[in-house]
């Protein structure tokens, strides 16, 4: 992961509205632009981008996972772990966006996470032979068979089942009780 700017720095350069997810840019002085190598002068270019920027919206360019991003004096970053500097202070090692939608970067969808933690909150996507997660049919036994990963590259088999929607359960179970706060789920209302 490259190095964040300071949080002094994000702090002179965004306002970061937390209910929104926004962040939006303020007006920078010559002092932030004294490196320039434009003849025409620090003052110039601070005044040339303020006419441009001032008070519009950061970090709009959305990547192809659905991240957002944008430039801080012409390096890319990614807007969570901008945010997450400016309000904490913190270098984040990474960043869950708790609902699953990488767009999504309201204050109260952010947390610090480990890799591993970060791993087990992604959403289902339809590519077995399940509608569900941790779910897949096994031809040889006619059953629906439960797994999830044990954290450390492997699987764990929670059995065989009739019911594809009893392996979902199982499943659901084995990731409130393995993953806890980061289990993504397949019934998330049911307890």
């Amino acid at each position: 992961m490259k190095a964040l700017p300071s949080q002094e720095l994000l702090c002179q350069m965004f306002v970061y509205d937390a209910e929104t997810g926004k962040l939006f840019r303020k007006a920078l002085t010559a002092s932030h632009f004294a490196r320039t190598k434009d003849p025409r002068g620090a003052q110039w270019a601070a005044n040339n981008y303020n006419a441009s920027y001032e008070g519009r919206e950061a970090f709009t360019f959305s990547d192809k996972n659905g991240y957002r991003n944008g430039k801080v004096f012409g390096v890319l970053y990614q807007a969570h772990r901008v945010i997450w500097k400016l309000v904490s202070g913190e270098d984040p090692i990474q960043i869950d966006h708790i609902n699953g939608n990488q767009g999504d970067n309201r204050l109260s969808n952010l947390r610090a996470c480990s890799h591993a933690e970060n791993s087990r909150n992604y959403s289902k996507k339809v590519l077995g032979s399940s509608q569900y997660r941790g779910v897949c049919w096994v031809k040889r036994d006619a059953s629906w068979a439960a797994r999830i990963s044990d954290g450390r590259s492997g699987k764990i088999s929670l059995g065989n089942y009739k019911s594809e929607i009893d392996a979902a359960r199982a499943y659901d179970a084995a990731a409130r009780r393995l993953h806890g706060a980061f289990a993504t789920l397949n019934f998330p209302g049911e307890v």
